[in-house]
């Protein structure tokens, strides 16, 4: 439509121009006529004709400037495609720089050439130094036949390569056979649909294939099929220092004699003008990998180098090695702890969803997330790694330091490192070597355990075979593990399995097995052997009048530890259960607390003195009130080692207070002064698990902003599961909160949280935070929802939040990737729903390496955000967002504003939003202030005029989406402002096409007879097979 309008401007202009002209006929006055035959009309039109042309047409660049769509700069709109039918046609492309080496020539910038011949080389190599648009009609072969590397001493060098000139350049439908392809130091190069052969022929000697490298930025290579056989050993794709580049949905083969098949390379790094050090950002996704039959030393199927590159949903088939780091000479990655280079290189990568089949190898390099893979080979994990929801059939060895949570393991759990997290997992055997020490063992269920060092916590596992000790074990315990199956018993190991006893206290034999220390502290004593559980038959006051605290005094039981239970209708009330220094838990057992004293506000506290002892708390109930304004709540979990609540069921009625920001008040810093569940610093491997747990706000001390945390989290490496969470009030409501933590997850918990001015369900605040995950969750917050609100009068906005991850070391403006190392957290699986004035589904607020994938969000407000983020590397994939916003924009002290989007990616760069369902009453996507974008293969329904609105920002690319805004469609229903090098093509649905003239004749004398041309137009093409019909011109009236 902007086209016809364009050229019946320029003929209006011609005509108000000619006096007198006379058009393919004699005129003898200011009115002429001429005829044509048109037989074809709109609806005639060959839509086969119509898909040629379409796709000849992909790779122009759209770009929206004051609200028009234009071509890019680099590609004249004016200009067919040029088309290369010979190798002549393709030489006369080229002018000689050296011997045997040409670069195009400058006048094919930003031109769509056509390669639609074979092209057969020997000796030759072609540099490509412009922004071009690459392609053929019939997936033509360019062979170069390269037999040596890159920049080699011997002969034939050959190779093709894209430099930093050939940036922001499209190459399509191609096939390379034997052909050395570089890409070097260049930015937005996008390889699509491309095949690549090599038959018995070196190519990619020290280098690879297919190589980017020297620096290489947001490089792209999707949809395209690679077979190398029998290159000598050269690996096939490689990436040497890049960044934020993009590996997706390839076929990847390699046959007899091949290097790796993926590889993020440091080997050969050198310094590049874009100052890339690290192979860093990249995207190893949804690609098919099969090895060769026979494996080999010299090939991975993924080799990696450098931090927080991301390799997901990839299957690899292969017996050899399936994912691993990269080769750097004797360096170990998995062993060193200095922080040297190398160590820095390795650091931090997410390995997600991948399927290893065929015995395929796996090795996860340190402080890495590994999350729903599928690996049949051997696994290693090193140091400082979080390992969730995996399938692993052989031998897993952990390195150290690592969460290791909700896995299957068929073969062999090697735990060789020290302060590793074992829980919650379905395992075959483990074994603890002597070299390891201070690992919990919590919550499993496995078929035998061997364990040969000290210093380990062994406990409430379930087993099947037998758990053998090797030694002393000094510091070592092992309790309250449940055999399912008769035990084998060797002559080398010995049992430990003890039958528990059963101790009912009554008012008659309660001096028997009950201390009472200074009238009011009450514990099992001497006469209580480790295993038993003990009954009170009776109300612990009837019983201790003056008790506060039931605590385990200094009745230490390595192997087992006390169980403290209530006979039905029988309560534990206003005394303190204090597990300190010693083995004391709770189970089947009924609690009610007051809090009245200032040094008594706890009903339950955990904390470890001298030596490791773990704790579980087992089908409870508690219900805890609390109206004094000191600080304090229901549970404090304070322990280093290893807690579980489980089955329980906690009522907590507390008070709002002021969050004690600065931390000089009566709480400790960035918390409330009321909780129902705190666990602080030092606290780890806690596990919190099928619970229902509901906080109501009793009062609220008229600060400001009035606040509660439910679930107040410090510590690292804990889990929240399987949860009930219920959380009501009127001011500041928190549910989840988690601070300055790495390596929380929170899982497949109803989360609930209703207030009137502000609700959150899952709320990550801090500074170095990463590998947290929070996952099949149900999360629905609901806030005030006052349509009428005046917003002038600075009334509260009534907020709510489903998840937010906020960093606190980013204090707005531009945002600078690893500021706060805020990174490499996952929100995926969920269910977001609410209501609210303002409400946001998920807010990321300067967070890097963000995962939000597979999430449902439905929700409703005012202003309806459903996932926003200010950060890099965010990826959006594979949600399905339904947005219900009554106005497009309105107030906020929110930093990422109020409005009504489906996706909002804000002062980001590298950020992407793909495979996204989103039906929206304003706009599907947003992206504002932001460079480096993609916005691909999503499908967007607006009821307004939009789809997607991109404002101030640079390098965004929106392609193959499907768009359907209340009157425009596809390409036409994206709005670019005040942007620059944006990239808007091949969005459908297409717009209708329709018939316009195009007058080709420029030039005459006025008062002359002359003859004019024209040209007849279906949409931006000449139309053909007209024959028939008849145009008429009038000529000045």
């Amino acid at each position: 439509m902007l086209k016809r309008n364009k050229f019946l401007i320029i003929f209006l202009a011609l005509l108000i121009t000619c006096m007198s002209v006379a058009v393919a006929a004699d005129v003898n006055d200011s009115t002429a006529t001429v005829t044509t035959d048109i037989s074809t009309t709109a609806g005639d039109v060959n839509m086969a004709d119509v898909q040629k042309v379409t796709n000849a047409e992909d790779n122009n660049k759209l770009v929206k400037d004051n609200n028009k769509i234009t071509k890019n700069n680099n590609i004249k709109s004016d200009e067919q495609p040029i088309t290369i039918s010979s190798e002549s046609e393709f030489d006369d492309m080229f002018s000689s720089i050296s011997t045997n080496t040409y670069q195009i020539k400058s006048d094919y910038s930003g031109k769509v050439i056509k390669i639609n011949t074979d092209i057969t080389k020997s000796s030759n190599s072609y540099i490509i130094n412009v922004p071009i648009n690459l392609t053929s009609d019939n997936n033509n072969t360019i062979n170069l036949n390269t037999i040596n590397g890159y920049n080699l001493p011997t002969s034939n060098p050959t190779y093709i390569e894209f430099n930093n000139g050939a940036s922001n350049s499209n190459i399509s439908y191609l096939h390379f056979h034997n052909t050395q392809v570089f890409t070097t130091t260049a930015t937005n190069v996008t390889f699509d649909h491309i095949n690549v052969t090599v038959d018995n022929q070196g190519v990619g000697k020290s280098t690879g294939v297919f190589s980017m490298r020297n620096g290489v930025i947001n490089t792209t290579v999707k949809n395209s099929y690679f077979n190398v056989t029998e290159n000598t050993g050269c690996s096939i794709i490689v990436i040497t220092l890049g960044e934020n580049c993009t590996i997706e949905n390839n076929t990847i083969i390699g046959q007899g004699t091949v290097g790796n098949l993926v590889y993020l390379n440091m080997w050969g790094a050198t310094t590049n003008s874009n100052g890339i050090t690290q192979n860093k950002g990249n995207l190893i996704k949804d690609n098919t990998i099969t090895g060769p039959s026979t494996p080999s030393s010299i090939c991975m199927a993924i080799a990696v180098g450098g931090p927080n590159n991301q390799i997901i949903n990839n299957t690899i088939n292969y017996a050899g090695t399936g994912i691993n780091n990269n080769w750097a000479g004797t360096y170990d990655p998995l062993t060193n702890t200095t922080d040297d280079y190398y160590n820095i290189t390795y650091n931090g990568n997410a390995f997600i969803n991948n399927t290893l089949n065929n015995g395929a190898t796996f090795t996860a390099s340190q402080r890495s997330f590994v999350a729903g893979n599928y690996i049949t080979g051997t696994a290693t994990i090193a140091k400082n790694s979080t390992v969730t929801n995996n399938t692993f059939l052989s031998t897993v060895k952990l390195n150290g330091y690592t969460n290791f949570v909700q896995n299957l393991v068929t073969g062999l759990l090697n735990v060789s490192g020290s302060y590793n997290n074992v829980s919650l997992n379905n395992m075959a055997d483990i074994t603890i070597p002597s070299t390891s020490s201070n690992n919990n063992v919590s919550n499993n269920n496995f078929n035998n355990l061997d364990i040969y060092s000290d210093d380990n916590v062994i406990t409430y596992n379930n087993y099947t075979g037998d758990i053998s000790e090797h030694g002393a074990l000094d510091n070592t315990i092992l309790n309250n593990n449940y055999v399912s199956a008769l035990a084998n018993i060797n002559s080398n190991s010995k049992n430990l399995k003890t039958e528990p006893q059963i101790i009912e206290i009554t008012s008659e034999n309660k001096d028997t097995y009950i201390k009472v220390q200074d009238d009011t502290e009450i514990s099992p004593n001497s006469n209580v052997p480790g295993g038993s559980t003990v009954i009170f038959k009776e109300n612990l006051k009837d019983l201790f009048p003056n008790a506060k605290i039931l605590y385990s005094g200094n009745i230490l039981h390595k192997n087992n530890t006390v169980y403290i239970s209530t006979a039905p209708g029988v309560v534990i009330k206003d005394v303190r259960v204090w597990m300190y220094n010693g083995a004391i838990s709770l189970a089947n057992a009924t609690l009610e607390y007051t809090a009245k004293y200032e040094d008594d506000l706890y009903a339950i506290v955990t904390e470890v003195a001298k030596k490791p002892y773990s704790y579980v708390i087992d089908n409870i109930t508690l219900n805890y009130h609390k109206e004094t304004g000191e600080f304090g709540g229901a549970m404090f979990i304070g322990n280093n080692y290893s807690f579980t609540l489980k089955n329980s069921i906690i009522n907590s009625y507390i008070p709002a207070s002021q969050v004690n920001w600065d931390g000089t008040g009566d709480s400790p810093s960035n918390l409330p002064i009321a909780y129902t569940i705190y666990m602080p610093s030092n606290s780890k491997n806690v596990v919190i698990s099928n619970n229902t747990i509901n906080t109501y706000e009793l009062t609220n001390d008229a600060s400001p902003n009035p606040t509660i945390f439910a679930i107040a989290n410090q510590g690292n490496d804990n889990t929240i599961t399987g949860n009930n969470l219920t959380l009501n009030g009127q001011h500041w409501m928190y549910n989840v909160v988690s601070q300055y933590t790495h390596n929380t997850t929170i899982t497949n918990n109803i989360i609930t949280t209703n207030s009137t001015n502000y609700s959150a369900g899952v709320y990550l605040s801090g500074a170095n935070m990463y590998d947290n995950v929070i996952d099949g969750n149900i999360i629905n917050t609901m806030a005030g929802y006052d349509k009428e609100r005046d917003e002038t009068t600075g009334s509260p906005e009534y907020v709510s939040y489903g998840v937010v991850f906020e960093n606190r070391a980013y204090m707005g403006g531009d945002h600078s990737y690893g500021e706060g190392n805020f990174v490499r957290n996952t929100i995926s699986n969920n269910t977001l729903l609410g209501s609210a004035y303002n409400i946001y589904g998920v807010e990321i607020f300067g967070a890097d390496g963000s995962i939000v994938e597979n999430n449902n969000v439905n929700i409703s407000g005012n202003t309806t955000l459903g996932l926003g983020a200010i950060g890099a590397n965010t990826s959006f994939n594979n949600n399905t967002i339904s947005i219900d916003g009554l106005r497009e924009a309105g107030s906020t002290v929110d930093y990422l504003g109020a409005g009504t989007t489906g996706i909002l990616i804000l002062r980001s760069s590298d950020s992407t939003a793909t495979n996204n369902t989103i039906t929206s009453t304003f706009n599907g996507v947003t992206v504002q202030i932001s460079k480096n974008s993609v916005v691909e293969n999503n499908n967007l329904t607006s009821t307004e005029e939009y789809t997607i609105k991109i404002k101030n920002s640079n390098n965004t690319n929106v392609t193959n989406n499907y768009l359907v805004a209340k009157e425009l469609k596809g390409d036409s229903s994206v709005l670019d402002t005040n942007g620059n090098d944006n990239i808007i093509e091949n969005n459908l649905p297409l717009a209708p096409k329709e018939y316009s003239l195009k007058v080709d004749t420029t030039e005459f004398t006025v008062a002359t007879k002359a003859t004019i041309s024209a040209s007849l137009y279906l949409g931006e093409d000449v139309a053909s097979d007209i024959n028939k019909g008849k145009v008429v011109f009038k000529v000045n009236g």
